[in-house]
């Protein structure tokens, strides 16, 4: 379902796309957390049920690459991308719970043109 490589003429502002969805397992939350995340809320459940979540989340950080491949699989960005500059603003608004599926939806607010290569984003 890919809509094929996307490139830097390809993000005007006001345009807007989405991309397909991932379901995250509760084993895949407790996988990731035991490795890169080990906080009770990720792990226990009881500690999760006493904790501000109220239950089992995924860490954000989990999330990241989860969306990263969301957008990958869909534009193909292995023959457009260059790398990242970065981000400048993340955040995490709401808990993702397991059986919670994901999806990334973009939309385009600004388009600004490398100060040294014109023709890719900066």
């Amino acid at each position: 379902m890919s809509q094929g490589s996307l490139y830097f003429e390809n993000f005007p502002v006001g345009v807007a796309y989405e991309t397909g969805t991932r379901t995250l397992s509760l084993e895949e939350i407790a996988a990731f957390a035991r490795e890169w995340a080990p906080q009770p809320f990720h792990l226990d459940q009881e500690a999760a049920e006493a904790s501000i979540y109220g239950g089992i989340v995924a860490s954000g950080f989990q999330t990241l690459p989860i969306g990263f491949n969301l957008c990958y699989d869909e534009w193909l960005w292995a023959e457009a991308s260059m790398g990242s500059p970065g981000l400048s603003d993340l955040k995490w608004q709401v808990p993702v719970r397991p059986g919670d599926t994901l999806r990334v939806q973009v939309a385009v607010l600004e388009s600004v043109p490398s100060a040294s290569w014109p023709d890719r984003g900066g």
